[in-house]
């Protein structure tokens, strides 16, 4: 029972922005032997989902999710450490996460990153902001499974097309697959930008990885 008090607090830190009640919070619930991914989709992401709402609604404004996105972060950054030493990671993959160019919402594609450690992967996150040059070189050093793109506005996520387009005439992209998502991008931009499948949100993404990686080990 205060396990799940801890949770609908640590929503509600998440909802106020504030990032000091969100840390102490996630230190006692890690303390308690919480599953980590529990966290994640009880709280944090709940959270969010609800702020998002709220901005779209009028209800919030832009402060309200940058605070939250800060309570957001602050969890996830405690979290992430503890997946990380999960004795399953890196056993099902290797994936190359990166926000496109002229993009710097990290929230998303943090979720992301800690759902797939938590699911066994092992994942070199390039951060925000990442131009087609630094995709490519990371694709040629890290021969990742999958690669995640992702953009929160419909602005950046034409960069996801560019992006693609840079990975052909580099001679790389048969070498890997292309998962996108974010707030920005829809279902119908895999084709659009020529992507090879669409992640709603953290759950389907990781579950689209899993089964590439299985096909692509029975081939």
């Amino acid at each position: 029972m205060s396990n799940e008090k801890d949770l609908v607090a640590l929503k509600e830190a998440i909802l106020e922005g504030d990032d000091d009640i969100a840390e102490e919070i996630v230190s006692k619930l890690l303390a308690g032997d919480l599953d980590p991914i529990q966290i994640i989709e009880q709280a944090v992401k709940p959270g969010l989902d609800v702020v998002g709402t709220k901005l779209v609604e009028g209800e919030m404004f832009i402060p309200d999710l940058i605070l939250a996105g800060e309570a957001a972060k602050k969890a996830i950054d405690l979290i992430t450490p503890k997946l990380q030493k999960s004795k399953r990671n890196g056993d099902q993959g290797k994936i190359l996460l990166g926000v496109v160019e002229g993009d710097t919402h990290d929230i998303g594609k943090n979720i992301v990153r800690a759902m797939l450690i938590a699911a066994g992967f092992e994942v070199v996150d390039l951060d925000t902001n990442v131009p087609p040059e630094k995709f490519i070189e990371s694709v040629k050093n890290n021969k990742p499974d999958i690669v995640g793109a992702s953009a929160y506005t419909s602005a950046t996520a034409v960069e996801i097309g560019n992006l693609n387009e840079a990975f052909i005439k580099a001679g790389v992209r048969d070498s890997f697959k292309l998962v996108i998502g974010g707030a920005g991008v829809y279902r119908d931009d895999v084709v659009r930008f020529g992507a090879d499948a669409f992640g709603y949100d953290a759950l389907e993404a990781v579950q689209i990885c899993q089964r590439m990686v299985k096909l692509a080990k029975k081939v």
